[in-house]
């Protein structure tokens, strides 16, 4: 009975290793698949669970908690209701009026108006609450899970997607703050002692309402030009040009890792004015210039419009094409 119970545990610790074993040959075989959707600028060696988690790139959003389900469907049905009773408050079919192109989302809350929605409300709202969340399967394994926690809390590196394509690409935190300092010490840049945010965002609400008083301007594009709360100044971030480095490089950094410590990377450039006190009005420039831009005749909107207007010219052999920006 003992020796038959030895051979029986054997067999499953040799069955468990073949497992294993095989479990990390296909892990190896994908991380070696993924690696042309990373290059790394870094001397920190990626083990494969990290090469597979980054692969999926920046976009990639990891399963939620189930703990906050059901608070995240509450509050998406709350809003789906008061959606719901704006509808059947103030539409009016007979007529179909088309909102100002600046229009503002004002979170009106109607009153409840009719007993059928409200019953029909209040029994989703008792439903969501007595709901059920059951485990769903995970998009990351626990080994991700532990790679992800890692990376996250390595303050040597920056993750970034690359410029023109979707490349994950990890720099040296200091080899990035260094080109961003170098980028603001062109002559393009003037370093403030402090900054003009409040200042700026006044001598706008100055010509607003100069314009509104003179009425260049209707009430709903007035009050999306001065309802900006708490302005802030601009955020710039820089996304690497990978596009501008040798192919052959690149290739030898895939494979064998990045051993090139003469190697700048370009970067372009990104300054994300959201909330900015100069948001508002390039929001309504755009939609002054953007019907007349259409109308020049030099006018490209994208890469597609570029072949269409190309097919219908008569281009000669002598003819070079010529791309510059």
């Amino acid at each position: 009975m003992g020796s038959r119970r030895f051979r029986k545990s054997y067999r499953l610790i040799n069955r468990k290793r073949r497992v294993n074993s095989k479990t990390q040959r296909n892990k190896r075989t994908r991380a070696e698949f993924n690696k042309k959707f990373i290059l790394n600028f870094t001397r920190t060696k990626l083990s494969n669970e990290e090469i597979l988690l980054l692969s999926k790139g920046t976009k990639f959003v990891p399963s939620p908690n189930i703990f906050h389900v059901r608070n995240n469907i509450m509050a998406d049905f709350i809003e789906l209701a008061r959606k719901m009773r704006c509808r059947f408050c103030y539409s009016n079919t007979s007529e179909n009026t088309e909102l100002h192109p600046l229009y503002l989302k004002t979170g009106h809350v109607p009153p409840r108006c009719n007993n059928a929605l409200e019953n029909y409300i209040t029994d989703t709202m008792l439903a969501i609450s007595s709901l059920e969340v059951n485990s769903f399967k995970d998009n990351l394994s626990r080994v991700e899970r532990k790679s992800l926690v890692k990376i996250s809390n390595n303050s040597e590196i920056y993750i970034s997607k690359a410029d023109k394509n979707n490349t994950t690409v990890l720099i040296d935190k200091n080899n990035y703050t260094r080109a961003g300092e170098n980028h603001l010490r062109s002559i393009y840049y003037v370093e403030l002692e402090q900054p003009n945010t409040a200042s700026i965002s006044k001598k706008i609400e100055e010509i607003i309402r100069k314009l509104f008083s003179q009425k260049e301007i209707d009430m709903k594009t007035y009050n999306f030009l001065t309802q900006s709360h708490n302005p802030k100044h601009g955020h710039m971030y820089f996304l690497p040009k990978i596009h501008k480095i040798n192919p052959e490089v690149v290739k030898n950094i895939i494979k064998q890792g990045f051993n090139h410590s003469d190697i700048e990377v370009a970067f372009r450039p990104i300054v994300n004015k959201s909330n900015s006190p100069t948001c508002r009005i390039e929001k309504f420039l755009d939609l002054i210039f953007k019907p007349l831009l259409r109308k020049d005749p030099f006018f490209i909107q994208d890469s597609k419009d570029f072949i269409v207007k190309l097919e219908k010219e008569k281009i000669e052999n002598k003819c070079f094409l010529i791309a510059y920006d």
